[in-house]
């Protein structure tokens, strides 16, 4: 599944999620791209601005 198709679905907010190198996660609103990624996972998270969202982790180099 791409973000594209995703966001055709649901009127939640998105927020890409990233783990660095020391283990933090942190989580981005996607606000839109021309770009269409692959999505790895999918999760359900509450963040403190947005209430509950999708997370979801992008394929590496994943572009559809």
């Amino acid at each position: 599944m791409t973000i594209k198709e995703l966001r055709a679905v649901t009127k939640c907010h998105i927020c890409v999620e990233r783990t660095d190198d020391d283990g933090a996660v942190h989580r981005t609103e996607w606000l839109g791209s021309k770009r269409d990624y692959q999505i790895a996972t999918l999760k359900i998270v509450h963040v403190n601005l947005l209430g509950f969202c999708l997370a979801v982790e992008l394929e590496e180099g994943g572009e559809a």
